[in-house]
């Protein structure tokens, strides 16, 4: 605060503009004085006032003026910051990697790298056989279009096939048998034909009640779960017949194979639905018919031969238990409620 000193005997007197200049002060302290006489000798009171009010609003201004400097200033230091303390180790990176001349692509690879190990170690560290599993899941996927068309054929008309074999993939074909991929052998069980034609024969089912106006959502899962249990003990019996044998094969293997009755149960299911119950009939018998006889072909020709002691079960009378469950399983999957 300014004040003014008055002469001798004289207590200072404060100026009512509050932190204004000395100068400013003293003018307005005379212009409040009666009869007083500016040191500047300046006689224009009202001149004055307009230059004090001028000073005034002037120091109002910048005093306003300086929060919106520094609040911009700390908006602007706060945009710096990142709001997700997750995002620190990314912009340190980011800044490291531009400093060096690193590309965005670059830094993007490395990280899903990054990512990609994080989660295999883990789930190696969690789960020791899932990794190994996926890994061979990704076998029964691996198909084409060429493969889907012609295997598709096989399994309607297979009588048209002359080789069952499998083809040989690199290892040793006794110890450790292994086998081309389904893309590249069109005897090679997969899980796409199974799987697409489970989800359509579900479709159709369900398409069949609502004909018959008795469709529920419930239906879709009574007729996935009744399909997903009767194909689990099928592929349990066979897995047993596999044990008397005294040989392995893999499970996945067992559930391409007795999945190849969905194509069949598709026809037959389309057969019902625009011919009849005597057009589902036909189609059962030759569908049957031609997935039993692809069945016991491919068991025959893929079962490994191995020496059967004295008084143990023949190869032969499994193979063909094999077979007879895929005939009896697309019977006994059949939906005819509502065909008429």
């Amino acid at each position: 605060m300014s004040f003014y000193s008055q002469p001798t005997g004289t207590s200072p007197t404060k100026s009512y503009y509050g932190n204004t200049p000395n100068n400013a002060n003293n003018t307005a302290f005379y212009n409040s004085q009666p009869n007083s006489t500016h040191p500047n000798n300046v006689p224009n009171n009202v001149t004055n006032n307009v230059t004090n009010n001028t000073n005034y609003a002037q120091q109002q201004q910048q005093q306003q003026q300086q929060p919106q400097h520094y609040q911009q200033q700390h908006n602007q230091h706060n945009q710096q910051i990142p709001a997700n303390p997750s995002q620190w180790a990314t912009s340190a990176a980011t800044a490291f990697l531009s400093s060096s001349g690193t590309s965005n692509d670059a830094m993007l690879d490395m990280g899903a790298n990054l990512a990609s190990g994080f989660a295999n170690s883990t789930a190696a560290r969690f789960m020791p056989g899932a990794q190994g599993f996926w890994g061979n899941l990704k076998y029964y996927f691996d198909v084409t279009n060429t493969y889907v068309l012609k295997k598709m054929g096989r399994l309607l008309f297979p009588w048209t096939i002359t080789s069952w074999r499998r083809v040989q993939g690199t290892g040793n074909p006794t110890s450790n048998p292994t086998y081309a991929r389904p893309s590249s052998d069109l005897n090679a069980p997969d899980l796409y034909i199974p799987l697409m034609s489970l989800t359509t024969y579900v479709l159709l089912a369900s398409l069949l009640y609502g004909v018959g106006g008795e469709f529920t959502p419930d239906v879709l899962q009574d007729v996935m779960v009744g399909c997903m249990i009767t194909q689990l003990l099928e592929v349990s019996l066979i897995k047993s017949g596999y044990y008397m044998l005294q040989t392995t094969v893999p499970w996945l293997d067992l559930f391409s194979y007795t999945g190849y009755k969905y194509p069949g149960l598709c026809v037959n299911m389309i057969s019902g639905i625009t011919l009849g119950y005597t057009g589902y009939l036909i189609s059962l018998l030759y569908t049957a018919s031609s997935t039993g006889y692809f069945n016991l072909k491919t068991y025959a020709n893929n079962v490994p031969k191995v020496q059967v002691k004295e008084g143990g079960v023949k190869r032969e009378f499994v193979v063909l238990g094999f077979a007879a469950t895929q005939v009896f399983t697309i019977w006994w999957m059949g939906k005819t409620k509502h065909m008429e």
